[in-house]
């Protein structure tokens, strides 16, 4: 797999989605003017988003976190 420097962008903001930052903040970390950035820089798959919120029981109860849970 080839390497380039962009993907860390991919890799931090899917770092920051999974640990439950809000919009506003990661947006703010990045530096970016629209939070429709994450949407691009964000590569989570479905079914790992899906996982986090759902198991064999039903709804899971979801876990908040801060910026110190990084």
């Amino acid at each position: 797999m080839d390497f380039y420097f962009h993907c860390l962008r991919h890799n931090f903001t899917t770092g920051l989605v999974e640990n439950n930052l809000p919009s506003k903040v990661i947006t703010d970390i990045v530096g970016w003017s629209n939070e429709n950035m994450i949407q691009i820089y964000n590569d989570q798959e479905v079914d790992d988003v899906l996982g986090d919120y759902f198991d064999e029981n039903g709804i899971k109860e979801v876990e908040k976190k801060t910026i110190k849970d990084l």
